[in-house]
């Protein structure tokens, strides 16, 4: 396989489990702090499933996409309006208590850009030039859609999509500390990132 075989596709109600792994991966542990043990006998990988199914918000699988390889999916993108998300109703999945955690993403956006929410290529796939084209399709998305700018949230601990993201000509356009949890895989600061089309 190489990613000249890569397909980009919209979401279909059967590629949930995958969005659920996608947005997983890409939330650093997020995933966790929203929903370990929210409902008993659930995992929080079948909880972020249900994010997918909420139809007319900004989680709805209408906002993802899945990257295939030989009908294979390798990973995929969330994204979408970034004014969209505060018009979303409450998830009721996600305790009370657990709101602290999300602090840090209060006033961290960029309003009127088109966010990349979530952005994954699966491990045994990466360093083939898929995450390239997933944000290429992003972008072009973006600018169909008629926005002049995409932004992103990165963790500062991560560097390796830092670079990415700045060899794209995103540029920080601001932070805020993380408030540590044991589920999260990074400390320091959340970044907002933007770039302009």
């Amino acid at each position: 396989m190489n990613a000249k075989t890569l397909t980009l596709r919209a979401a279909l109600p059967r590629d949930i489990p995958d969005l659920a792994r996608i947005a997983n991966a890409a939330f650093g542990g997020f995933g966790q702090v929203m929903y370990e043990e929210a409902v008993p006998g659930r995992s929080a990988l079948d909880l972020l499933e249900h994010r997918f199914s909420r139809a007319h918000t900004s989680g709805s699988l209408t906002n993802s996409h899945i990257a295939e390889m030989e009908k294979r999916v390798v990973g995929g993108l969330h994204a979408f309006p970034a004014d969209w998300e505060a018009k979303d109703p409450p998830d009721l999945l996600i305790p009370a208590e657990r709101e602290p955690y999300f602090a840090p993403f209060v006033g961290l956006e960029a309003s009127s850009s088109y966010y990349i929410n979530a952005v994954t290529v699966f491990e045994p796939f990466q360093g083939r030039g898929i995450a390239r084209q997933l944000m290429d399709f992003a972008e072009d998305l973006a600018r169909g859609k008629g926005f002049n700018q995409t932004s992103l949230h990165v963790f500062a601990e991560n560097g390796p999509a830092i670079r990415l993201y700045e060899r794209r000509g995103y540029r920080e356009a601001g932070r805020n500390p993380l408030v540590p949890h044991p589920a999260l895989q990074f400390r320091g600061d959340l970044l907002l990132l933007v770039k302009d089309l």
